[in-house]
């Protein structure tokens, strides 16, 4: 809702705007809710029994309800300011250009605006370029070229100014750059909305587990010269449970750290 204060502030100067969505689509209209998809907000699965269904189609009009005083005030200041007031809640987003930039597959697949980009994940470009040195290393290191490989990593570790030695060639066998044995901590957060099935929290962990790991569940894992992630995944109590009772009689992978979510500082323990 912070967005509605620069929205205004666009309005009364007369600029250009987009909204930018970092989470999933907020629509207080429900255009795009139909009856076999879950609302915003309510977090149930794609499957929805009859009770499900109802409080499906109540939930964005009691929303709406309860967000009635807020909007009430927004458009007492508007006024104030000399802008026109909102007609309806789902006025606030009508007509304008929204870039939303959950992870591609995380929504469920409706019929959008023209208006509205998925545009996946936005990153800096520091990080995207640092991304795309990482995987130059590794095709480097791969294929034993140690000079690219030299370069990759220097790109990878931010340092533009970096120059290949000179004298070409690909070095003595062993001694160009090696990615480490352990590349760090990947922490997975999906916090408390998304219910996820107990096939999709078996495929995530597949997706994150080593091969080594995988051939255990039936998964490809992450190639091994990626090195080895320590992975460290919260999640809300019931669904860890099913992801326990979906691996038995196997423990979790031994890289793997799944802790309940709650209060605790999950980003502080990651700093540790």
């Amino acid at each position: 809702m912070g967005s509605l204060g620069g929205l205004d502030f666009a309005q009364k100067l007369g600029i250009p705007y987009m909204f930018n969505s970092p989470s999933l689509l907020f629509d207080l209209s429900g255009r795009h809710v139909t009856a076999t998809l879950p609302a915003w907000g309510t977090g149930m699965a794609r499957r929805m029994s009859l009770g499900d269904r109802l409080q499906n189609a109540i939930s964005p009009r009691a929303l709406s309800v309860f967000l009635t005083p807020a909007f009430i005030a927004m458009n007492k200041a508007r006024r104030e300011q000399g802008l026109e007031p909102f007609l309806a809640q789902d006025d606030v987003f009508h007509g304008a250009r929204v870039l939303v930039n959950t992870a591609f597959g995380f929504e469920y697949p409706y019929g959008v605006n023209p208006l509205v980009e998925m545009t996946g994940p936005l990153l800096p470009p520091r990080v995207a370029r640092a991304l795309s040195a990482k995987r130059e290393l590794v095709a480097a290191v791969g294929s034993g070229n140690a000079t690219a490989a030299a370069t990759a990593a220097a790109a990878a570790a931010g340092d533009g100014d970096y120059s290949p030695p000179s004298g070409g060639g690909s070095g003595a066998a062993g001694e160009g750059p090696m990615l480490p044995d352990d590349n760090g901590v990947i922490y997975v957060n999906l916090g408390r909305m998304p219910q996820l099935d107990k096939w999709q929290l078996v495929t995530i962990l597949q997706a994150l587990s080593s091969p080594s790991e995988a051939m255990c569940w039936g998964g490809g894992g992450a190639e091994d010269r990626l090195g080895r992630y320590r992975i460290l995944w919260v999640l809300p109590k019931d669904q860890r449970e099913q992801l326990l009772s979906a691996l038995l009689p196997m423990p979790p992978p031994p890289s793997f750290r799944l802790k309940v979510l709650g209060g605790l500082p999950h980003l502080g323990s990651l700093v540790r």
